[in-house]
């Protein structure tokens, strides 16, 4: 039978794994710098749905390697906990903390999740109405953004379809943008681009890349887990994270068909980016679509306008790009499976009693012990 303990538990090692994968990119993107993958935004995007795609399987690889340790094939401490390296340190006289104090920073999340779980004090009780009260609201915007593009896409004209892909007209919209169902690809233009055929056929032929790139379902993913890490930066983070790279990546895409040139192309972002404006805050449509520029109005408007300052730039400023397949093909993989055996390790939690767990134990009865039979002074 499954405790709520143990779902709470799960909940909790998602969220380190995030913020651990978070760190992860980032490091990553930072030696990327140095490589002549500095400038290639589609390995670059492979490489960040890899790692998202590496978290998911965090779970597997622990359960693989609980399993080994139990058969016999992997020492025991072979791999580490966190909460093992720490005691380990302490014991050695590196973390300056008293024994009582240590042991109850080790059981903060056992305290945590009891606390949430089964609420007795006012901290835990506004903690567990934080969480639900949030993915309640984050999974209600979602939602409604999603019933928003079903019923656009149902009131818009079938305009040409390309095997599984549509190709449609609406007046309601000023901005280009694409999404999915089960079956099939919806590519929906506003009416008035048909007036521009530059436009459009950049338009079309940037939301028809996205496609190619699986950008619309790794979109529709990351948006359906919004109501579980609402809280949490680190997600927040990867959203934008990838939502930069996408569009980085498919602008260098498109542009190095060699069907349009880099004023004509940042000529059009802007001049659809001007007509977004006019859509008002009620009639934007954020997510789950993928837009030829940005939707968003308030503070998150302002972070739109700043990737579409960098897409601009990087078009105007592009390097040619060094052909890199197999190396490229290799880097992924490598740092994929090197961070999902990193994640398994570090995110599971200590089961066995070890020699420095019992050690640091009998510290802290001990110095219990003494604080108990400590004399106490006399009151005059």
């Amino acid at each position: 039978m499954i405790r709520l303990n143990d779902v709470f538990d799960a909940y909790l090692d998602a969220n380190i794994v995030l913020a651990l994968a978070a760190a992860v990119w980032l490091l990553t993107r930072t030696a990327l710098r140095a490589t002549p993958l500095r400038g290639a935004y589609a390995p670059q995007l492979r490489l960040a749905y890899a790692l998202l795609a590496a978290m998911t399987l965090v779970p597997l690889c622990q359960a693989a390697l609980d399993l080994a340790r139990a058969s016999g094939l992997l020492d025991k401490n072979a791999v580490l906990h966190l909460s093992d390296i720490a005691v380990a340190q302490f014991l050695e006289g590196r973390i300056a903390m008293s024994p009582v104090a240590f042991e109850e920073m080790l059981g903060w999340r056992a305290a945590f999740t009891q606390a949430v779980v089964a609420p007795t004090g006012w901290a835990g009780l506004a903690i567990a109405a934080f969480l639900i009260i949030g993915s309640a609201a984050a999974l209600t915007c979602s939602l409604r953004s999603l019933i928003r593009v079903r019923g656009l896409i149902k009131r818009s004209y079938l305009w040409r379809r390309i095997g599984a892909v549509e190709l449609r007209l609406t007046d309601e919209i000023h901005v280009p943008f694409s999404t999915r169902g089960l079956w099939r690809h919806h590519v929906v233009l506003p009416s008035e681009m048909l007036a521009r055929e530059s436009d459009l056929r950049i338009a079309v032929t940037h939301e028809l890349q996205h496609i190619r790139q699986g950008d619309l379902g790794w979109a529709l993913g990351i948006e359906a887990l919004r109501g579980l890490f609402f809280w949490n930066p680190a997600y927040h983070f990867w959203r934008r994270e990838i939502e930069r790279l996408r569009e980085l990546a498919c602008d260098q895409q498109v542009l190095a068909s060699g069907r349009f040139g880099v004023k004509a192309y940042c000529d059009c972002l802007i001049r659809v980016c001007r007509n977004s404006l006019r859509d008002n805050r009620r009639g934007q449509i954020g997510v789950p679509v993928v837009s030829l520029v940005p939707m968003r109005a308030g503070r998150a408007g302002c972070r739109a306008s700043t990737v579409l300052r960098g897409r601009v730039l990087s078009m105007l400023h592009a390097r040619p790009l060094a052909r890199t397949g197999r190396i490229t093909s290799g880097a992924i993989i490598g740092v994929t499976v090197l961070t999902l055996l990193a994640l398994a390790a570090i995110a599971q939690r200590s089961g066995d009693w070890s020699h420095d767990r019992l050690m640091l134990s009998t510290i802290v009865n001990l110095e219990r012990l003494a604080q108990h039979n400590a004399p106490v002074a006399p009151v005059w």
